[in-house]
């Protein structure tokens, strides 16, 4: 979910820029790379500026094929490190 204006304060993200709560994981993949519930996704794939869900949803279908892996930044307890996620090589029937 999107964080509001004073949950970005107090966590130092500017407005306009990424911030969504991990509430969910979703796929295999998702919980491959190591991305935990609660974490604050940051930076999709060289992407900082602000999107919905369904927009981050969007980018990795409309930018990269299956198979391919993208840079994921979070921020968990404070700090910022940095996951890589591998798309499955072929969608799921």
């Amino acid at each position: 979910r999107r964080l509001n204006a004073n949950e970005r304060r107090r966590l130092k993200l500017a407005p306009g820029k990424l911030a969504l709560k991990v509430t969910f994981i979703w796929g295999p993949h998702t919980r491959k790379a190591g991305i935990r519930v609660g974490d604050i996704i940051v930076r999709l794939d060289g992407q900082a500026r602000d999107m919905t869900i369904k927009q981050l949803n969007a980018h990795p279908m409309l930018n990269k094929a299956w198979g391919d892996t993208i840079p994921i930044v979070l921020r968990r307890k404070g700090r910022e490190l940095t996951v890589r996620m591998t798309f499955p090589r072929r969608p799921a029937d």
